[in-house]
């Protein structure tokens, strides 16, 4: 997101539909919005993280959310934040999405646990070697 001042406007008339499009989880549709107008606020880089945290691509989601802790705030001088209190919103989301993360990390080391007991258990006995 590029576009400041030039591009407020359009995201001004845009905003509503915005919200709305987040609402309902239509995220790709949201994405194409908002990288569309370009307006560079951290509104704009929340959306598009949530964005992708909805479509399943999680890395993106957390960059876009550390990005938009960075950019220009949608509550510096007017509140333009849409009722969202970003920033503890998006700690929220990357909280969240750490969780989601380890229990995923603990439940792979558990099936990769229980795989390799499977194996051992497996193993077939060996034959009796016959002495004559």
């Amino acid at each position: 997101l590029r576009c400041g001042a030039a591009c407020s406007g359009a995201w001004g008339y845009a905003r509503r539909n915005l919200k709305q499009l987040h609402d309902t989880g239509a995220w790709r549709e949201l994405a194409l919005q908002v990288a569309r107008i370009g307006h560079d606020s951290n509104l704009g880089y929340f959306y598009l993280g949530r964005a992708a945290e909805g479509l399943g691509l999680t890395e993106a989601a957390k960059s876009y959310y550390l990005v938009a802790s960075g950019a220009l705030r949608c509550d510096a001088f007017i509140n333009n934040c849409d009722g969202f209190q970003l920033q503890q919103l998006i700690n929220t989301r990357l909280e969240s999405m750490e969780r989601a993360a380890s229990i995923a990390r603990e439940q792979a080391r558990r099936r990769e646990a229980e795989e390799a007991r499977n194996k051992v258990q497996r193993v077939p006995p060996t034959p009796p070697v016959r002495v004559d």
